[in-house]
């Protein structure tokens, strides 16, 4: 069913916002106590309410849920299922209200601008939703931003501590996170910035003839509105449940290429890797969507983060020490160096190993390395331009171990941390 608005108000979100809360708190204490007594009893209407609350929200609440989602075995298989719907199946706006943004965008009627313009959304998400249209004969997407959102989005940062429950990133670097949320999330909330960067990473990833970013359809941008080509392919579900081993291998190889190419040639990463932004199509290549909440790195972070890199994968543990204090991550005199460096040697096994797995297991051993079997967890620190990285072994380690995906990821990354470091022009807003 769809929403004539979401809730935008400071009192409004933090009722609902709190009911969410309530929500997570009755599905952790039945699997608690469910995990007691080894047996797997939760109801799976109590995750899909938890969900329900987190989609009423949208906005960060969403986006935390749709976050998760990802983490490999760390939650109840129900709870797993029912926030994973949020990935690209929230529920949409009624027509009325994305008819009002379309107005207020471009002035006049959204019938006088678009040749035909679905209602019903094809997804919907975080901060807006996607509808298929029709320009000059040619199929578009539009992506329609929910209105107030932006207001929205500044009550949820407000109300973060409620949200704690979710945020699972770590007991470190929370100020680093929540900046870096915060500006994010201001930008994601400017249509033509994302237009942008999505322009210059379609012509920056011209270089991988395996991947395609849809052309931005510049003329009609808008603040709150967003037009691109329209791709026809398979979504991420479908792909991982009916392409063979093999193509699920290279698509995995793929989404890691660019993903590394892009921190280490580019100078820049694209923060959401969740499966609702890869699309696969029938000729093999991978579509790369969403380019919403992109973080721009300084030419000297690259070097030390390539040099960090390079002390994992060739196996120089004398060396951590000085790259790690350089890297920033080194947060008390306590920090434990020789943990430390055990610790980034599991999480950089694909990195190392010619060819790899990726599987659910180690996507979790990865996470859980990290977060709750490291004893340098409340010793570290997380430098603000670091504070989305953990999204890769949390996000994109999760899509490959969903993929089961096996390839050589090590020569990728050998030739990422040996590229040229980059000095990224951060690309202004369309006007």
């Amino acid at each position: 069913m769809s929403k004539r608005e979401i809730a935008r108000t400071w009192a409004s979100r933090t009722m609902l916002t709190a009911r969410a809360g309530l929500s997570a708190a009755k599905v952790a204490g039945r699997v608690a106590i469910d995990k007691a007594r080894s047996v797997t009893e939760l109801d799976p209407t109590d995750a899909e309410a938890l969900a329900a609350r987190l989609d009423d929200l949208k906005g960060l609440s969403l986006k935390v849920g749709q976050m998760a989602s990802l983490a490999q075995g760390e939650l109840h298989p129900a709870v797993s299922a029912a926030l994973a719907r949020l990935q690209s199946g929230a529920t949409g706006l009624a027509p009325e209200a994305v008819h009002g943004v379309l107005r207020e965008a471009y002035g006049v009627d959204h019938r006088e601008v678009f040749e035909a313009f679905e209602d019903v959304p094809f997804a919907a998400a975080s901060i807006g939703q996607v509808h298929r249209a029709r320009v000059d004969g040619r199929e578009v997407a539009v992506k329609v931003q929910y209105p107030g959102i932006d207001e929205a989005i500044q009550h949820d940062l407000r109300n973060i501590g409620s949200l704690r429950f979710l945020l699972a990133a770590s007991s470190f670097g929370t100020k680093a996170l929540l900046a870096e949320l915060e500006e994010r999330l201001r930008e994601e909330c400017d249509y033509r910035q994302e237009a942008a960067f999505q322009i210059h990473f379609r012509e920056a990833l011209k270089v991988f003839p395996q991947v395609v970013v849809p052309e931005v359809i510049t003329p009609l941008v808008r603040r709150q509105v967003l037009v691109t080509e329209l791709l026809h392919a398979q979504r991420f579900a479908e792909f991982r449940d009916t392409a063979t081993h093999e193509a699920r291998g290279r698509a995995g190889v793929t989404l890691f290429q660019t993903a590394m190419w892009a921190i280490f040639a580019m100078g820049m990463f694209n923060g959401d890797p969740h499966p609702g932004n890869y699309l696969f199509l029938p000729d093999g290549r991978v579509g790369l969507l969403d380019f919403g909440c992109v973080r721009v790195f300084e030419p000297d972070f690259v070097a030390t983060w390539q040099r960090f890199a390079r002390c994992i994968v060739e196996e120089r543990p004398e060396d951590f020490r000085a790259c790690a204090d350089a890297l920033g991550i080194v947060g008390s005199s306590r920090y434990d160096y020789d943990a430390g460096y055990r610790v980034f040697h599991v999480i950089y096994a694909p990195m190392r190993e010619r060819p790899f797995r990726f599987s659910k297991a180690f996507a979790k051993e990865a996470f859980d390395t990290l977060a709750w079997k490291n004893p340098n967890l409340l010793r570290s620190d997380i430098p603000p331009h670091l504070a989305f990285s953990w999204r890769l072994n949390w996000g994109l380690f999760s899509v490959l171990g969903d993929l089961d995906a096996e390839g050589d990821f090590a020569s990728t990354f050998h030739d990422a941390i040996h590229a040229p470091v980059p000095n990224p022009v951060r690309p202004a807003p369309l006007p």
